[in-house]
């Protein structure tokens, strides 16, 4: 049974007395706290000794249940690192990283230049009208100049 928060003689109720504005009567309590500075308390200064719980939130028995299932996930996951499988994608991902023919530095046909190997662009590029006037950001990152053909093309 729940005692009633403002005479804890008294059983609750619902009688809503509780939820009403100590302000205005008119209007529910949202815990804005203007009550309590009125009366010279600091809402900031107040400390919160603990936050009551109930005892038990969840079963023993889902928490048994969700336990078992976390083991058996943990075991196949545990399996799968020592799968065939998993070494072979290890495997590529090493000759992937290690080969560099995908790189697009790599490629003839496409000329980079960075952004600090050009002098006096990084200046052009944080103005952006100056930026709007000669170049087109195809993608966030990669600016192209106008005028300048397409790798396509």
């Amino acid at each position: 049974m729940k005692k009633c928060i403002l005479n804890s003689n008294k059983i609750c109720d619902n009688c809503g007395e509780c939820t009403i504005c100590d302000l205005d009567r008119n209007k529910k309590c949202n815990n804005c706290g203007k009550c309590l500075e009125k009366e010279g308390y600091d809402t900031k200064a107040i400390k919160i000794n603990e936050i009551i719980q109930k005892e038990q939130f969840v079963e023993e028995k889902e928490l048994k249940k969700v336990l078992e299932e976390d083991e058996k996930e943990y075991k196949s996951l545990d399996s799968y690192e020592n799968n065939d499988t998993s070494t072979i994608l290890e495997d590529y991902d090493d000759n992937f990283s290690d080969d560099k023919s995908y790189a697009i530095e790599n490629n003839e046909n496409i000329k980079i230049e960075y952004i600090d190997d050009v002098d006096g662009l990084s200046e052009i590029i944080q103005d952006e009208e100056r930026l709007s006037n000669i170049a087109d950001e195809e993608f966030p990152g990669l600016i192209k100049l106008k005028g300048t053909k397409s790798y396509k093309e």
